[in-house]
């Protein structure tokens, strides 16, 4: 199943790399029909990004949509056949 990835508050540190993480937005700040709590955004080393679905990414706004903590991604699911790697169903 892979270890487990916690959760690291944004008052102890933001990544240090570069990448896409899982973050966890503050629900006082979402419009009460938005569900999305937990996201997955870019690190640029100094903002949080989201893509825009047409030219790349959008740096997001954190007195609109604050990040309260961040992760790492999980590794995907994959099926192993001895040992070479196959599609999950």
């Amino acid at each position: 199943m892979g270890k487990y990835k916690e959760w690291t508050p944004v008052e102890n540190g933001l990544p240090t790399a570069k990448d896409l993480y899982m973050v966890s937005i503050d629900p006082l700040y979402l419009p009460p029909s938005d569900v999305a709590l937990v996201d997955i955004w870019g690190w640029d080393g100094e903002n949080w990004l989201v893509d825009n679905f047409v030219d790349g990414y959008d740096v997001v706004d954190q007195d609109e949509y604050p990040v309260i903590a961040w992760m790492p991604l999980p590794k995907p699911y994959l099926i192993w056949d001895g040992e070479k790697c196959v599609k999950p169903i």
